[in-house]
């Protein structure tokens, strides 16, 4: 083939002098039966996939990093060397979550004054024709007055405001008499003139009657040339006229068509923001009766407080507000709490526990702290088990600072009643916690199948991936189908680090004591040393 070109012409002539030497050799192949179209043209899957494999081709997957574990064989491979391990790690047993409930350490004292603009200054000569503008603004005036002003009166007010005057000056008084004066006498003195000039007229219209006498028989020609000028001249003036106002008929038009994208534009634009401002002052309003203060009001109104998020409108308390008398002023008062940033509250979210003692199950309970302040900036509990507010209230920041760390001999947990061990009392214990992208899961004594992979639950909390799929029992958790209808702020480390804090701990000892105590028929248990009890981490290999 030729190289400098690619012509389908001299190809054809280069190949067709090969086959005439013996050179080449063609043969004809149905284009059914054309396997390299799979190569070159777009074909449907089947007959794709059919080319493909008489040619001799297979997918062959290419992984430039070599091989490497995936996240599902890395979380069993982690899962089964924990179990193997017996207490090479811990997991607590209680999950710390951040409370929606702030902390709060002042209140800010807000006034905010809005001067309310009419948007139908919008509406001028050139956004509107000119014939149209007056109509236009009088019907957005009242828009204006129906659709937002009224409500907003009903939801505040209106109230005469202190104004300033001015004292006028009597000096004017005196300025406007003596102007007065003055034109009277001017007055009198036009009127004298006017009679003089009225009898000389009398004499001089007598003296034109007889001239005019005698020259009526020539001007009598004279009015009929006249008239038919008049007549011309009046035609042309007519047709003038008509042509003008066709002119100005023709720029009527222009301007009309010109300016109806724009004015239709500004209209339904008003009109929108008007029925959306309608509806967030009948809200607020309504907010507003409650004593709150809703966040949409000031919004519309484009009002953001100095302090940022620190003070969140939705907190706010109302307190008093009122419009103007001329309606073209808003004064609103509120009270804003001052969130700390640095201050958290969390909750407990603890596991429920159990002991096989014989036949016997017992159930055993978390009775710690509930809840606790935690300073993200001192890494530290200001206080514990605050009191359980009522919805939307405020905790009150400790000015304590940090306290001691939790005795670690204090047992955290207690007995709670003891059953008969049964099928369905095992299965009452299993307990999922998602927390951040992982599942806290407890499961004692039932199955687990992880990614296909069956094993026995531990007696432990342990984690697992949430985007993994296991089943327990017969319990199925698929990871790609979870909904999540709420997403806290994802702060993985913040339960661990509350609970190096706090130390919830688990006292096998006192626990066997409260066994004894609840059944006095159970023999002496002996001291078992449990995996929650120790809080550190261990590493380990595993070769393949």
């Amino acid at each position: 083939m030729h190289s400098r070109t690619k012509h389908i012409d001299i190809r054809y002539h280069y190949i067709r002098d090969q086959v005439e030497n013996d050179q080449v050799k063609i043969e004809y192949v149905p284009t059914t039966q054309q396997l390299a179209d799979g190569l070159t043209k777009p074909l449907l899957k089947g007959k794709l996939e059919t080319n493909r494999t008489d040619l001799g081709l297979k997918f062959v997957s290419r992984n430039k990093g070599g091989k490497t574990l995936s996240w599902t064989t890395f979380a069993l491979l982690s899962m089964f060397i924990v179990l193997a391990s017996g207490s090479s790690f811990s997991v607590s047993l209680v999950v710390w979550r951040r409370s929606n409930v702030p902390v709060t350490i002042g209140h800010n004292e807000v006034s905010v004054i809005v001067k309310l603009i009419n948007p139908c200054s919008l509406l001028t000569n050139d956004t509107v024709h000119q014939d149209l503008t007056s109509e236009a603004i009088h019907q957005c005036n009242e828009y204006y007055q129906n659709l937002f002003v009224s409500d907003l009166i009903k939801m505040c007010p209106q109230k005469k405001w202190t104004d300033v005057t001015h004292r006028r000056k009597r000096i004017l008084d005196l300025i406007i008499l003596f102007i007065v004066v003055a034109i009277v006498a001017s007055a009198g003195l036009g009127i004298t003139a006017v009679a003089i000039s009225a009898t000389n007229s009398e004499k001089i219209y007598s003296a034109e009657v007889a001239i005019s006498e005698e020259r009526a028989a020539v001007n009598k020609l004279q009015e009929q040339v006249q008239a038919n000028f008049d007549r011309i001249k009046n035609l042309t003036a007519s047709f003038n006229k008509a042509m003008d106002h066709m002119e100005a008929l023709e720029k009527d038009h222009a301007e009309l068509k010109g300016k109806l994208v724009s004015s239709n534009f500004i209209i339904s634009y008003l009109v929108s923001k008007l029925m959306i401002g309608r509806s967030v002052v009948q809200e607020a309003s309504r907010k507003w009766k409650s004593g709150l203060v809703d966040p949409a009001f000031l919004e519309y109104f484009n009002v953001t407080l100095p302090c940022g998020n620190s003070c969140p409108i939705s907190l706010a308390k109302a307190q008093r507000c009122s419009t103007s008398e001329n309606g073209e002023k808003l004064l609103l008062e509120f009270a804003v709490p001052v969130i700390s940033e640095e201050l958290i509250l969390v909750e407990a979210d603890s596991f429920q526990l159990r002991k096989v003692v014989g036949n016997q199950t017992c159930t055993i309970r978390y009775k710690g702290a509930q809840n606790a302040l935690i300073s993200d900036k001192e890494h530290c509990t200001y206080s514990i088990n605050v009191k359980t507010p009522v919805k939307q209230n405020l905790i009150l920041a400790p000015t304590s600072g940090c306290i001691k760390q939790a005795n670690e001999q204090l047992n955290h947990f207690s007995v709670s009643h003891c059953e008969t061990t049964s099928q369905e009392l095992t299965e009452s214990f299993i307990q999922v916690k998602p927390l951040g992208n992982q599942y806290y899961v407890y499961c004692p004594g039932s199955n687990i199948t992880l990614e296909g992979v069956p094993g026995s639950c531990p007696e432990d909390v342990f984690i697992i991936p949430m985007k993994s799929n296991f089943k327990i029992n017969n319990i199925i958790f698929n990871g790609s189908r979870i909904t999540i209808f709420h997403q806290e702020t994802l702060d993985h480390a913040l339960s661990m680090k509350v609970n190096l804090q706090i130390q919830p701990n688990f006292n096998w000892t006192s626990l066997v004591q409260d066994l004894n105590f609840t059944d006095p028929g159970f023999k002496p248990l002996s001291d078992i040393k449990i995996h929650a009890i120790h809080n550190y981490w261990s590493t380990g290999s595993c070769g393949l």
